[in-house]
């Protein structure tokens, strides 16, 4: 059973992106702009498939839509899929604005997993593991950035990064 990736190479990066036009201090501030899940998946969507989704096993375009539109399944290969598979956000039971919370708070400051913890109200080893999942589908150039920011690194180090990156 394999997957192909449909997902945009940098889907973290455009996120985080997204969420950076609009200087959010704490969840509670970001929480009025995205409530709920829905709202997020909307914005996945859009971000992920643009217009129109498209199967992530056999590149497809054509689907019937399920449950109101959530979920779409191929009318090619049959099967069933829907926005979150293969993405970091796939087969977890936190919702998709405490993921884009996470996202916004790691690749705009920086954020321990315990500060993230309180911030959502979920346990450290979740927030950690979210943390987790958000460094590993980072792409080089955005982890040189994070450096960046963190901590001012001059020019001379930069080069040497640089090379270890590409």
């Amino acid at each position: 059973m394999e997957i192909k990736v449909t997902v945009k190479p940098d889907l973290i990066g455009t996120i985080s992106t997204i969420l950076e036009s609009n200087s959010f201090e704490d969840f509670d501030k970001y929480a009025v702009f995205y409530p709920d899940n829905e709202t997020c998946r909307l914005l996945l969507e859009k971000t992920r498939w643009g217009e129109k989704p498209v199967c992530p096993f056999c590149g497809h375009d054509k689907k019937y839509d399920l449950w109101g539109g959530k979920m779409y399944k191929c009318a090619s290969c049959r099967r069933k899929y829907h926005v979150l598979i293969g993405t970091p956000f796939e087969n977890t039971k936190i919702p998709l604005n405490k993921w884009f919370w996470a996202i916004h708070a790691y690749c705009n400051k920086g954020i321990l997993s315990s500060q993230l913890a309180r911030d959502l109200h979920i346990t450290q080893k979740s927030a950690w593991w979210i943390i987790n999942r958000i460094r590993g589908n980072l792409k080089p150039h955005e982890i040189k950035k994070r450096l960046q920011l963190l901590y001012k690194i001059n020019e001379d180090i930069q080069d040497q990064i640089n090379e270890i990156i590409l």
